[in-house]
C-alpha cells in the first residue's frame, strides 16, 4: 500500500499547482462523487472544481472564466457531450476536454475523439486515480501543444527576419 501512494505521487508530479476544472454535469451525485474522487487523491493543492449545469451554459462560462480543463457529461439533456465538446472547440481548440458517461460504448468514446476530445472516461470504471491520470496526460498534452505553437512562432520570426537580411543584402550587392 506504501509503495502504491508513492508511486501515485509520482504519476500526479504535475499536479502539484492549483488546477481549475469546469465539470458539466447535471446529475448532483455525480457532481459529489467527482469531488470526493479527485480530492481523495492527495494532491498538494486540491484542484478548483467549477460546474456548469447544463450545456447551454457552457460557452457563457468559458467566456468570463478560465479553466485548465473541462470534464463534460455524455448526457445533458437537451444537448450531449459530443455537441457540446464541437462547440467549445470552436471557440477554445487548445482547452484540454474529457467525456464522461455511464455508457462504456466505444462508438461513443469514438465519436468523442472525432469531436475534439482528448480522453473519455467510464462512469461504471471512475475512479480518483483514473481521473487524475487522464488529467495528468491532457495537461501533458496541452502544454505540449503550446510549446510547439511557440516555437513555431519564434520560428516564423526568425524567418521573416532571415528574409529581411537577405533582402538588405541583395540591396547592398546590387549597390556594388
Amino acid at each position: 500500500m506504501h509503495i502504491k501512494k508513492i508511486s501515485v505521487y509520482l504519476l500526479y508530479f504535475m499536479l502539484d499547482r492549483l488546477i481549475k476544472i469546469l465539470l458539466v454535469e447535471d446529475d448532483e451525485d455525480d457532481i459529489f462523487l467527482f469531488r470526493e474522487l479527485i480530492e481523495g487523491e492527495g494532491l498538494n493543492l486540491s484542484p478548483q472544481i467549477k460546474v456548469c449545469h447544463s450545456g447551454l451554459t457552457v460557452l457563457d462560462f468559458l467566456a468570463v472564466e478560465d479553466c485548465d480543463i473541462c470534464f463534460f457529461d455524455y448526457r445533458l439533456g437537451a444537448t450531449d457531450g459530443i455537441d457540446l465538446i464541437t462547440q467549445v472547440r470552436e471557440r477554445y481548440f487548445h482547452l484540454p476536454i474529457i467525456l464522461l458517461t455511464g455508457m462504456g460504448d466505444q462508438e461513443v468514446a469514438v465519436e468523442a475523439m472525432k469531436a475534439g476530445a482528448n480522453d473519455y472516461l467510464s462512469k461504471e470504471k471512475l475512479s480518483g486515480e483514473s481521473l487524475v491520470q487522464s488529467m495528468r496526460y491532457c495537461l501533458e498534452i496541452a502544454e505540449e501543444a503550446k510549446k510547439r505553437k511557440q516555437a513555431e512562432e519564434e520560428l516564423k520570426q526568425s524567418h521573416l527576419q532571415l528574409i529581411q537580411a537577405h533582402k538588405k543584402t541583395q540591396e547592398s550587392l546590387k549597390k556594388l
